[in-house]
């Protein structure tokens, strides 16, 4: 098997595992409040976070930079928070646009920065069996980023659902999911 298939299912893995449970609630944030038909919006946000946090993973793994990994696994857990928090008040407003969606790039843009040194310290412990450190780090984010196409993919097609049953109004969808999501965030603490 060659290095580029088998980091790229070590990048799909870690995101669609229960190992990757902070990442999989950060990317369900970002889908929530989004229709099928605004699927353009939702990737763009999921993109963004990859690149960012592609670029810190990169930076971190070649030890361009370094930060403690307690900070670190502390702070994701309140990008998670923020996220749904802002989803939360947002699903509440009768206007979506009290945020401009340049705004909510950066500080998706942000998050996955730090996201990407949480990456770091798991990868460069695999990279160092690698013989091909660039191949194995674009293949691992390749991964990562499928991953997380597919859990916004079903995220948007459950808020379609959602709103076509109409089992429940949309932006109490998006309440209860973010609210949900902010709580399980604070476990993260105690």
């Amino acid at each position: 098997m060659s290095t580029f298939n088998v980091y790229f299912g070590i990048g799909v893995d870690h995101i669609l595992s229960a190992d990757g449970l902070d990442h999989i609630l950060f990317i369900l944030l970002l889908g929530l409040g989004y229709s099928l038909h605004q699927w353009k919006r939702a990737l763009g946000l999921v993109t963004a976070f990859t690149l960012a946090h592609s670029l810190t993973l990169m930076l971190a793994t070649f030890q361009w930079i370094q930060v403690s990994a307690e900070l670190v696994e502390f702070l994701i857990p309140v990008t998670i928070s923020i996220t749904a928090l802002f989803q939360l008040v947002t699903s509440f407003r009768s206007t979506k646009t009290s945020w401009s969606f340049l705004t909510q790039y950066a500080l998706v843009a942000s998050f996955g920065l730090l996201h990407g040194m949480g990456f770091s310290n798991l990868l460069a412990s695999l990279l160092n069996d690698s013989g091909d450190l660039v191949v194995s780090l674009f293949a691992f984010n390749v991964g990562i980023e499928v991953g997380q196409l597919v859990i916004v993919g079903a995220v948007l097609l459950i808020n379609f659902l959602v709103h076509r049953l109409k089992w429940v109004p949309m932006d109490r969808w998006t309440a209860i999911l973010a609210g949900g999501v902010f709580l399980f965030s604070l476990s993260y603490y105690f």
